[in-house]
């Protein structure tokens, strides 16, 4: 399980085949699948509501947060020091 069956794996290379999840990700049909969000730290409690079945989910997303970092003095100046 989780490898390409020595037989097929000329076919396509690993970029190749995650090229083609990604794209076939973009389909519209796929949204019907995606039964809820939630964010990163709900996650303890999603996974219980999960296993205790009062969460109907087929298909949840978790929402990693975006951090922003700050710009390093070397990227943002340039000159001499």
């Amino acid at each position: 399980m989780g490898v390409v069956a020595r037989a097929r794996r000329h076919r396509r290379t690993n970029a190749d085949r995650l090229r083609l999840a990604v794209s076939l990700l973009s389909d519209p049909g796929f949204d019907v699948f995606l039964t809820g969000s939630s964010a990163l730290d709900e996650l303890p409690d999603v996974v219980q509501r999960l296993s205790d079945g009062t969460l109907d989910a087929l298909c949840h997303v978790i929402e990693y947060p975006v951090i922003d970092y700050p710009a390093t003095e070397s990227a943002t100046t340039e000159g001499p020091r």
